[in-house]
């Protein structure tokens, strides 16, 4: 009898354990998610002076918005824009208006359903005189939305492409309301432009 109460405790206890990591790691999940800040790379022509624009104008959007939930929709657009030229005015760059830009600015989004798969390892021992340990593997799968904006500055004059920035999160859950949304744009718009502009080459020649 007791041999047996001590199997079931065992086979309660590893349960019970067995639910508490699992707990934990989706906590822990979620927390990360909750917490990432975006991640962020650019390119650009290191034989351009970034120093010599000072106004802009937009590129022409290539496609309609979607209707996606938070990806490339009509109000995501306008909020992209704002926090563009909000960022450009605090480096000296306006919108041209009816004079020739310096540069044209355009920009792309996207939403992109991913997975998250963790696999964690169970320990047993059993019980009784012989003690035997062993493991269970197990896998947990978090589905999960990554946002995407790249932002694409094009000299007016020569038209090419002279500077790109990516930028991409994770879009939470939680992102229920249009404020959360505006300062989620903001920040990795932000983010995105907080290298911009780059090295200019008088200042590289000078290091």
């Amino acid at each position: 009898m007791n041999d047996c109460r001590g199997h079931r405790g065992a086979g309660r206890s590893g349960a019970v354990g067995s639910a508490i990591r699992i707990w934990m790691m989706l906590v822990s999940l979620g927390l990360a998610v909750a917490c990432v800040t975006p991640s962020v790379t650019t390119d650009y022509d290191p034989e351009v002076d970034f120093a010599q624009y000072s106004t802009f104008a937009w590129l022409p959007e290539e496609s309609p918005p979607g209707t996606s939930r938070l990806g490339d929709s009509e109000l995501m657009r306008r909020r992209v824009k704002r926090a563009l030229t909000v960022q450009l005015l605090a480096k000296g760059i306006r919108e041209a208006g009816d004079a020739a830009p310096d540069l044209l600015v355009g920009y792309h989004l996207g939403l992109e359903r991913r997975l998250d798969v963790r696999t964690i390892e169970h320990f047993y021992t059993t019980p009784g005189r012989w003690h035997a340990r062993y493991s269970v593997p197990e896998t947990v799968v978090t589905e999960y939305d990554q946002g995407t904006v790249i932002i694409d500055f094009v000299d007016a004059s020569e038209k090419r492409l002279v500077w790109r920035g990516v930028g991409t999160t994770v879009v939470p859950e939680s992102l229920s309301s249009p404020e959360k949304r505006d300062a989620l744009v903001r920040e990795v718009v932000a983010a995105i432009l907080a290298g911009y502009p780059p090295p200019s080459k008088t200042s590289d020649a000078d290091d």
